[in-house]
């Protein structure tokens, strides 16, 4: 018995049938979500530049505090690879791991943070999805002083 594959897209209706169809409303949904990603991650981004506008100084931080701005650039970074914004998922990633296991942030940490902020807020701003972009290629290289070696 000669079965066609169900996963192929020719196997039922012309011009790819059910499984075509359904990809182009999988599609169609994910470009809805990608689309409520820049509200959702621009509230983020709020609530993260809140966090950090608010943190005490230096001597008065605490691990909890440096542990919720690490949370939130995680979720940033999260979602940004899945809606189709690659780069703010790098720069989260980036800015997590910058966050990560500190006890407190001293005047450089303040800078990097900041930079890292400002370019989330320039990429979200400007549409800019991918560090391939040559916007994105720019606004990555403004991150290179904050790389740890």
């Amino acid at each position: 018995m000669n079965e066609k594959d169900p996963n192929d897209s020719d196997s039922t209706a012309p011009g790819g049938g059910i499984e075509a169809a359904a990809r182009q409303r999988a599609e169609a949904a994910v470009a809805k979500l990608g689309e409520s990603y820049l509200v959702e991650a621009g509230e983020q981004l709020a609530a993260l530049r809140q966090a950090f506008d608010a943190l005490p100084p230096r001597a008065e931080q605490s691990r909890g505090e440096i542990a919720g701005l690490a949370r939130l650039a995680h979720e940033l970074a999260g979602q940004g690879s899945i809606f189709g914004w690659p780069l703010m998922s790098e720069i989260g990633n980036a800015l997590q791991h910058l966050l990560r296991d500190r006890a407190e942030l001293g005047r450089a940490d303040r800078a990097a943070v900041q930079a890292h902020l400002e370019v989330m807020e320039t990429a979200l701003r400007e549409g800019v999805r991918e560090a391939a972009e040559p916007r994105g290629q720019d606004l990555l290289a403004g991150l290179a002083e904050f790389e740890e070696d």
